[in-house]
């Protein structure tokens, strides 16, 4: 029976060979302070002076490092959201308004819609107040005043 033979791990030398990170604590706060503010991945690399491919490698073997770029990349999200409420809470109506326009579209946005008929080859525009009166009678079972007064 043949001895299973013991794998040497290599020592640890004093004096490491191959070129020195450049992903030291100092690059790895600049990248982190480029991300809070928003920036992509190669707007980072540029303020930190790196390469993509040296974010990309060091992302892979710190998966932690980019679970943290990504919840930092969000922060200017959360101060506009915040800056948002905030003024909203001091009664800026403007600011309100703006963001029931942009959250709630259907109930309070500028969409203008404009409703036409053909007679006789030329658009019509249909008043829609009349047209919202004939759809409550014809829902009532009354009868409408425009059916009214062509009798």
């Amino acid at each position: 029976m043949a001895k299973k033979r013991k794998r040497l791990s290599k020592p640890k030398s004093s004096n490491p060979v191959g070129r020195p990170t450049v992903m030291t604590p100092e690059t790895i706060r600049k990248l982190e302070t480029a991300f809070l503010l928003g920036c992509s991945d190669n707007e980072a690399c540029f303020s930190a002076g790196i390469g993509r491919s040296t974010l990309a490698d060091y992302e892979r073997e710190h998966p932690e490092f980019s679970e943290r770029k990504k919840a930092l990349k969000n922060n200017p999200v959360f101060v506009a959201r915040k800056a948002i409420i905030d003024a909203m809470l001091q009664g800026d109506a403007k600011t309100a308004m703006w963001f029931l326009e942009r959250k709630r579209r259907s109930e309070f946005g500028k969409e203008s819609r404009l409703t036409a008929e053909i007679q006789h080859g030329v658009i019509q525009p249909i008043d829609m107040n009349d047209w919202a009166n004939e759809q409550n009678c014809a829902f009532l079972g009354l009868e409408s005043e425009s059916e009214a007064s062509e009798e």
